[in-house]
């Protein structure tokens, strides 16, 4: 027992080391707007901004398993995280398709294998016919659906009960909006410019909780915005590539959403893991940190062979 027991602990006096693993082609071109992997780490998919998935073998490499057309000319993409099996396109003719991506676990011979299983789902009209979705998010909880997209420049609000749509809102805003809505479907974030509007969502009503300014607050305009694990925590990446992590403070008996934190990093990519408050930062001179949100601590490698070469990134 004792040697098990200084096995198990040994590793975590150690520090984490990242070393570059495999490396192959899947023959695409065109740009992706998330890749993944199961949770078994044997099978990857890249869905791409030309409407595109390739779900390919990460055991047997270049091997590709899957590759379908699943919207024509897309103009958004969402997913709540790479390990989410629902995902969206928003579509140039106002409307929100939605797709799900299983793997089926098969038992041969006492061996466990799995299949990638894709299969569209129904489609949402947000906005009139003739504007694109710019901008696109929802938050699927059993038979509850909210989804939030940008059409020209309004920002539509749909919410879904037992499959019944139960209300519709549409809100005046820009057409360079962005927005979030959070895993329980209960709060909305809107990026408009350098203001963050806080909604709160409600099966039967939307309302404008709170207006922040950023630029106010940090200095800088807002760039981009992600949620945490658990969707509690906004992080809000600046122009000057400085990330902000948000949450709502009790202010005067109130919720206030309040920047708590800063992370000193370079622009780069952006990935949050799915169960716990860590993320990534990969700058564009390779450089990656690896962040623990809560105690601000982080590390960091060099992968000069990275450098201004990546377009995404996800954690298994």
């Amino acid at each position: 027992i004792f040697f098990y027991l200084a096995y198990v602990v040994l590793p975590l006096f150690k520090n984490p080391d990242v070393t570059l693993g495999e490396q192959f082609d899947l023959g695409v071109s065109d740009a992706p707007v998330q890749i993944g992997m199961d949770e078994n780490n044997q099978i990857g998919f890249r869905y791409s901004d030309a409407g595109d998935l390739t779900v390919f073998s990460l055991t047997t490499p270049h091997e590709v398993l899957i590759q379908r057309q699943l919207a024509l000319s897309p103009t958004s993409f969402f997913s709540p995280n790479p390990s989410s099996s629902v995902s969206a396109y928003g579509l140039g003719d106002g409307s929100v398709s939605f797709q799900r991506l299983r793997f089926l676990a098969h038992y041969k011979e006492g061996e466990r294998s799995f299949t990638p299983d894709i299969n569209p789902l129904d489609r949402i009209q947000l906005g009139a016919p003739s504007e694109a979705v710019s901008s696109v998010s929802f938050a699927l909880n059993v038979d509850d659906r909210v989804v939030a997209g940008i059409v020209g420049d309004t920002l539509h609000i749909v919410a879904q009960q037992s499959g019944q749509e139960s209300l519709r809102v549409a809100i005046p805003t820009e057409g360079d909006a962005s927005v979030l809505v959070t895993p329980n479907g209960r709060k909305l974030f809107e990026l408009v410019g350098e203001e963050l509007n806080i909604y709160n969502l409600s099966a039967k009503k939307v309302s404008l909780r709170e207006t922040v300014n950023i630029k106010t607050v940090t200095g800088q305009l807002p760039e981009s915005m992600t949620l945490l694990a658990g969707g509690h925590s906004l992080l809000v990446r600046l122009e000057d590539g400085r990330i902000g992590q948000w949450f709502d403070v009790v202010k005067a008996n109130a919720r206030t959403l309040t920047m708590v934190r800063e992370f000193s990093t370079p622009n780069g990519h952006l990935a949050v893991e799915a169960h716990r408050n860590v993320f990534a930062n990969l700058a564009g001179s390779g450089e990656l940190s690896l962040w623990h949100a809560p105690s601000e601590t982080w590390l960091g490698f060099d992968f000069p062979m990275l450098a201004s070469d990546v377009d995404a990134m996800s954690f298994s």
